[in-house]
């Protein structure tokens, strides 16, 4: 009976890692994708209205999705301009959309309104300056941060995994048929 038990456990912990260990960007659905790589939770909805970059950080830092607060604007290194797969906007670009060096922006994955266009980071190089990242050929660049342009737009990003994803339901099948089993097995007896 206990070597079942010990079987049974290693069973549904197997299929657990399996289900969430295969892909970097997870669905946690409500909106909510988070990428394993980085331990981050983007919020798929992407704010395309134009605005300056005091806007933006002050957009990102106010919002409070599935009632969690402490979201923020995405990073990215900043250390020159021009095409670039690091930091978090690079990351997701290159690396979990598997878009192309000179656009276009082809896959947007689940992001719903994700555009091909400017977005701002939060990575400030001064007082009056930051990055942006573009989503038009995954480049990036710095600007003004005061500049109210028609096309710099805002992401939001959590740190770690803000929506945990619910137990599949292979799982829970799993366990009822166990305890089933455990179950038939004391009736006998």
């Amino acid at each position: 009976m206990r070597k079942m038990v010990i079987i049974s456990v290693v069973l549904l912990l197997s299929i657990s890692i399996l289900e969430t260990g295969n892909a970097a960007l997870q669905n946690n659905g409500n909106n909510f994708i988070y990428d394993t790589d980085l331990n981050i939770t983007w919020y798929a909805v992407a704010n395309n209205t134009a605005m300056h970059w005091y806007d933006a950080n002050t957009w990102a830092t106010s919002q409070i999705y599935g009632g969690v607060s402490g979201w923020r604007l995405p990073t990215t290194p900043g250390t020159s301009s021009g095409y670039s797969n690091e930091g978090e906007m690079g990351h997701l670009y290159y690396d979990e959309l598997g878009n192309q060096t000179g656009g276009p922006l082809t896959n947007v994955g689940p992001f719903t309104n994700l555009r091909a266009d400017l977005y701002w980071t939060g990575t400030e190089i001064d007082t009056f300056h930051a990055w942006y990242y573009a989503f038009l050929n995954g480049s990036q660049g710095d600007v003004d941060k005061g500049l109210y342009p028609y096309f710099y737009g805002a992401l939001a990003v959590h740190d770690g995994n803000v929506s945990a994803v619910p137990l599949p339901g292979a799982v829970w099948l799993l366990s009822s048929g166990l305890i089933g089993l455990i179950g038939i097995r004391r009736f006998k007896k």
